[in-house]
């Protein structure tokens, strides 16, 4: 009895340190995104996640983000991203970006993954500075000028596995 009490112990504690995982997905040349938290001035996020569906069009190629905006939009963000560049291309382009004004301030390409792939990551953001923790790669600090942020995930032209960890 105490042994099963015991193993029954063990899997709630498990269950409720378990990570959360989020389904996303839109249509072509569309975007599906949505806050993982509250505002805050010091935040982190740490997850796996990657593409499950691809459903690029013309003008706007699939993607997946993780990442941190400022205020009512994404106008003023920064984002990890891993994204098909070309709709036939055999590979994805992770790395991160950052937008003011609705525009792509900075651009950096990290790595080369294959289609099927995950992206693993960590983002801690503190008074303006992501650091950016991507697989066995050496952390890095990114400069913004974002002050307070909300933690989101986005999917554009397909769908995007996130599986959120503790």
């Amino acid at each position: 009895m105490l042994k099963t009490l015991c193993i029954v112990l063990f899997a709630l504690v498990f269950q409720s340190a378990s990570a959360e995982t989020l389904l996303l997905t839109a249509r072509p040349g569309e975007y599906s995104a949505g806050p993982i938290g509250d505002d805050a001035e010091t935040l982190s996020i740490s997850t796996s996640f990657r593409i499950t569906a691809y459903d690029s069009g013309p003008d706007w190629p699939t993607a997946a983000h993780v990442g941190f905006f400022q205020g009512e939009n994404r106008n003023e963000s920064f984002q990890f991203i891993i994204v098909r560049n070309d709709g036939n291309a055999p590979y994805l382009t992770a790395g991160y970006r950052i937008v003011e004004s609705g525009e792509e301030a900075h651009v950096k390409s990290l790595a080369y993954l294959g289609l099927d792939s995950s992206a693993i990551i960590e983002l801690e953001f503190n008074k303006g500075v992501v650091t950016v923790k991507y697989g066995k790669q050496e952390s890095f600090k990114v400069k913004t000028n974002l002050t307070r942020v909300t933690p989101y995930v986005s999917v554009s032209s397909g769908s995007a596995e996130f599986e959120m960890r503790p």
